[in-house]
């Protein structure tokens, strides 16, 4: 294990989606504030971390979707 738990043994991109609420703390980014950013990153694979966890690669690749 590498320290993230995606196994990477190459340098890698990891978006991290969350926002900060008012007052202190964060929350999980919504689906409308994730889908732009991963289009951001094009082609690349990359593992998606939304504050609690990562997100399965299914439904990183479901958000990329048009």
């Amino acid at each position: 294990m590498d320290g993230v738990r995606i196994y990477a043994r190459e340098p890698c991109m990891i978006a991290e989606m969350f926002r900060q609420l008012p007052g202190g703390g964060i929350r999980s980014a919504t689906a409308q504030e994730t889908r732009p950013q991963l289009h951001m990153y094009g082609r690349y694979r990359v593992p998606v971390f939304d504050g609690p966890h990562h997100l399965p690669d299914a439904l990183v690749k479901h958000l990329r979707l048009p």
